[in-house]
């Protein structure tokens, strides 16, 4: 059983399945409901410099909580894996905190986006690889076994040869749009190109440095082309695909559905084909959205890096250049 603490206990830290009670599995969607309900972990501890959100966890999991991670280590606590979900511009700082002492913890899982400077990330990566720690960052979809068989199914060509890719986002670049772009390059690898198309140009801040709403495309050496596509995350929230091939279609639709459609002889038009029914590929749980990363986390305790840092980093300088090309 391996021993995890908690640095920072906002949404994703326990807020999203807060509600749930303490033996509610119902919703895994924290890293804290995830950690604790997993039998080969034990969690341990919270961080977190908000007082409200320190009562907030020991009231739920009656488990130690601190200020900040020195105090943690101060009290005796030494666990073998660190969550670092505060927000993204501490990321940095916070990784070189965990660093900074006698005790060293075997795995980092870091929340998305992981380092807002592609610099810093290079940095971050280094120290890890350097104190001999693994790194997982929260793409959770990569590690959900569905997208693994649409890989393999994608490959034995069941949609013929794979040449576009739409993809609708909200929330920004780097927080959101990056889940797609992380899962299209395990689907087909690491894009050759990319490039800005169009930016938000309403009253909207849009500050570089952060994240901004960015139309965008990246071009892999397959030959698909992936086009990008944001919408207000202010009016609904949207996170879904279609990848178009020669021979059919492919869609996720955010919930846990990922659909085939095969072309068919039009009934009416004998000349044409067209697309058939959307057809039921795989099914996951996204209410469960955490377990599938606390289950590899598991499953790559002891065995290869849970994320090869030029995937990170390739992400990470990717979509910095994206949003930067948007203000010019």
């Amino acid at each position: 059983m391996y021993s995890v603490a908690i640095l920072g206990l906002g949404h994703i830290g326990q807020e999203y399945d807060y509600s749930c009670a303490l033996n509610d599995a119902s919703l895994l969607l924290s890293h804290a409901s995830a950690f604790y309900h997993h039998p080969d972990f034990e969690l341990i501890a919270g961080v977190d410099a908000s007082e409200k959100q320190r009562l907030r966890f020991a009231q739920k999991y009656q488990k130690a909580v601190y200020a900040t991670y020195p105090d943690l280590l101060a009290a005796g606590y030494r666990p073998e894996i660190v969550v670092l979900a505060t927000p993204t511009a501490s990321h940095y700082s916070m990784f070189q905190q965990v660093f900074a002492n006698d005790h060293k913890p075997k795995l980092i899982v870091c929340e998305k986006p992981f380092s807002g400077q592609p610099r810093d990330a290079e940095d971050m990566v280094a120290r890890a690889k350097a104190e001999n720690c693994k790194l997982c960052v929260n793409f959770y979809r990569r590690y959900v076994p569905a997208f693994t068989d649409l890989k393999k199914a994608l490959q034995q060509s069941i949609i013929g040869e794979p040449y576009k890719a739409i993809v609708k986002y909200t929330k920004g670049v780097k927080n959101n749009a990056s889940h797609f772009v992380d899962l299209l390059s395990l689907l087909f690898d690491v894009p050759d190109s990319f490039g800005a198309l169009a930016r938000d140009c309403s009253s909207r801040p849009f500050d570089a440095d952060a994240d901004a709403d960015v139309d965008f495309y990246l071009h892999f050496k397959n030959g698909l082309s992936a086009y990008f596509l944001y919408a207000y995350h202010e009016h609904f929230s949207v996170s879904e695909f279609e990848i178009i091939g020669t021979k059919g279609s492919c869609v996720y639709n955010g919930e846990g559905r990922i659909t085939i459609a095969s072309r068919v002889p039009d009934s009416l038009y004998s000349d044409y084909q067209i697309l058939g029914k959307q057809q039921l590929f795989r099914e996951w749980d996204h209410t469960k959205a955490q377990w599938y990363v606390v289950n590899h986390v598991k499953n790559q305790m002891n065995n290869q890096d849970l994320l090869h840092p030029s995937e990170c980093l390739d992400t990470i300088s990717m979509l910095d250049c994206i949003v930067k090309e948007a203000l010019i």
